[in-house]
């Protein structure tokens, strides 16, 4: 049995259960290595009577052993299965509904038309550093507590819209419904470096402001599935195609 489906079966055991499963794996492995001393160069004899006794012996009560292990482990193996196929279910049933969540905020103009609405009272910004998205009117959501950085996690755009779920799929949600591209600008050895996370096609206005922040500064280009990076804007303009 491999490993990790015995540490999962073990989990189900209180300290009684676990302390009778290890006694018996003792038992166990105390037979199975008096048979490999038997069958070691120094006290094997097969023409002996009494190693054959021995042996047969020592062979049935590793059986006996295993047996029991194996019949003592069986209910618990039975729980961890169950709970293995439960949570994969669980998984499945998740990912299904994730897909659904961001199906509708892809094809749903009801639902964009919402996201949008909710957002017109969200504070802009014109300085980068400050900014966690770039809309597709080429205005900036201002993501900053202090007004010196962006210090607000993306995320946090689901607390304040109720229409959106929670936490990463809340977020993803809300990109795709308003084509909203994610920024985040830091230091690189002395030189800006930033991230653009692209879940749709951006507009020229998207394209602009990208390559207006992103002059002088390394880039990193989330778009399409890919990660593309660049030296500078230039590369990533010539790349794209976007004059």
């Amino acid at each position: 049995m491999k490993l990790i489906r015995i540490a999962n079966m073990v989990r189900y055991m209180n300290e009684q259960e676990r302390q009778m499963y290890e006694s018996l794996q003792a038992t166990h492995a105390m037979w199975s290595q008096k048979l490999v001393e038997l069958l070691s160069k120094d006290q094997y004899d097969d023409k002996s009577i009494e190693w054959r006794n021995k042996y047969e012996a020592a062979k049935a009560k590793s059986k006996e052993a295993n047996n029991e292990l194996k019949a003592f482990r069986e209910p618990f193996a039975e729980k961890a299965r169950i709970n293995r196929e439960d949570s994969y279910k669980r998984q499945k049933d998740q990912e299904l509904e994730e897909e659904r969540i961001l199906e509708r905020a892809k094809s749903d103009p009801s639902f964009q038309r919402e996201i949008e609405r909710a957002i017109e009272e969200w504070p802009r910004t014109d300085d980068p550093r400050l900014a966690g998205y770039i809309l597709q009117n080429g205005e900036m959501l201002a993501f900053s507590y202090h007004g010196d950085s962006r210090d607000m996690d993306h995320r946090y755009i689901t607390q304040d819209i109720e229409e959106l779920s929670g936490g990463t799929i809340g977020m993803l949600q809300f990109q795709y419904a308003t084509g909203a591209i994610r920024m985040h600008l830091t230091k690189l050895s002395g030189r800006g470096y930033i991230v653009f996370d692209c879940l749709t096609p951006p507009t020229r206005s998207q394209q602009r402001v990208m390559m207006n922040i992103s002059e002088g500064k390394e880039i990193a280009l989330n778009i399409d599935g890919k990660t593309l990076e660049f030296d500078d804007s230039y590369g990533m303009i010539e790349e794209m195609g976007w004059y």
